[in-house]
């Protein structure tokens, strides 16, 4: 059915990418088929058929509307649009989904940052269309910078909307609230996918929305 969802959506850009093509086309760095193995991270598209044969992986007990989640992941160059369906299940697998390619792309030296947001859109194998998706990518840009210290610059990171926290935060479900805890740091401001939990590093914020 043709028609707009409300939907998670998660917009994330692997920084840097322009640099990178530069030095794979004149043998520099890496290599194309490396780069393209380095996109696969931000999704293979074929999460909504595993989600559909074996259900959510994470919290895999939270309550779903339909098995597949809705989820979608469409990569276009250096930039994927994720998104899932309104529900607990729906919201903590693509926090998941992101956090766990925040951190293999960071494993691999690169770095890159996002926005996860609620709102409208149309989105398939094909499109994605709606003021979400619009919404989601115009935030990204803007992404408050984290530091580890408070006179360092920082690095940025895949914030997430208030109105995901709340969301999350009226939930009954335990298993999505600590997930969702384990992937995430605030500042009390600003929620950040946050890798490093283990290594119990500070930040603030670097930068005010303009």
């Amino acid at each position: 059915m043709t028609q707009f969802s409300d939907k998670f959506i998660a917009y994330i850009d692997v920084l840097g990418f322009k640099s990178l093509v530069a030095a794979a086309e004149d043998g520099s760095g890496l290599s194309l088929t490396e780069l393209v193995e380095l996109l696969s991270l931000l999704g293979k598209g074929t999460e909504r058929a595993r989600f559909e044969a074996h259900g959510p992986s994470t919290c895999p007990e939270a309550p779903y509307i339909e098995r597949h989640l809705d989820f979608r992941v469409t990569q276009i160059s250096d930039c994927a649009i994720v998104s899932a369906e309104v529900s607990p299940a729906g919201v903590i697998n693509l926090v998941s989904h992101c956090w766990g390619a925040v951190i293999q792309l960071l494993a691999k030296g690169i770095m890159c940052r996002g926005y996860i947001k609620r709102g409208s859109v149309f989105h398939t194998d094909r499109n994605v269309i709606g003021s979400g998706h619009q919404a989601a990518f115009a935030a990204e840009s803007q992404v408050s910078a984290f530091g580890r210290e408070a006179n360092e610059r920082g690095t940025p990171y895949v914030e997430v909307d208030p109105e995901i926290i709340q969301y999350i935060e009226s939930q009954p479900d335990a298993c999505v609230k600590m997930m969702f805890g384990r992937m995430v740091k605030s500042d009390g401001t600003v929620t950040v996918l946050f890798p490093f939990q283990q290594l119990h590093h500070s930040f603030i914020v670097a930068g005010a929305r303009s």
